[in-house]
């Protein structure tokens, strides 16, 4: 029988829940980054222990997040300065292509707004999409049979 993963953000951490095909118990392991909120958990379609994560403070910003083992152990990626994130959008096929939606500082304008891309897992960020300092990604979408096209929501 097949396994079932859920990837669960929440104000107090991150959650991965898992269970059979039958889903009548769940194992939880978390929470990780316990009492930092945790808005986006996404998988690699093409590697599940490949996860990305975006954990953020009111008072230090947002950062992106990368586990290579499923979520045993995760290393700091950047994006620090982007401070709300949008979306994270995990490629299909390459693991280490991911694009994030840098929303930016809620009251107040801030540069690191816009569309960011990494073919690296995260060691490099590139800005892919930038209008101004007050304007940010919310929301994103990519193509369902051309992983190259994204819709950005501004």
């Amino acid at each position: 029988m097949s396994r079932v993963r859920v990837l669960v953000g929440t104000k107090k951490g991150a959650f991965i829940l898992t269970s059979d095909g039958t889903r009548k118990q769940w194992d939880v392991q978390g929470p990780y980054f316990g009492g930092w909120e945790m808005y986006h958990l996404k998988a690699s379609p093409a590697d599940p222990d490949r996860l990305y994560a975006s954990q953020t403070s009111s008072w230090f910003g947002q950062v992106i997040q990368r586990s290579d083992d499923g979520g045993k152990t995760w290393k700091n990626m950047g994006l620090k300065n982007s401070y709300q994130i949008g979306k994270i959008i995990v490629h299909p096929k390459n693991p280490n292509i991911v694009y994030v939606g840098a929303l930016g500082r809620l009251y107040g304008s801030n540069d690191e707004r816009g569309l960011y891309k990494t073919v690296d897992a995260g060691k490099s960020w590139q800005r892919v999409l930038f209008v101004d300092e007050r304007t940010g990604v919310i929301e994103m979408a990519m193509h369902p049979n051309n992983p190259e096209v994204l819709i950005a929501a501004l």
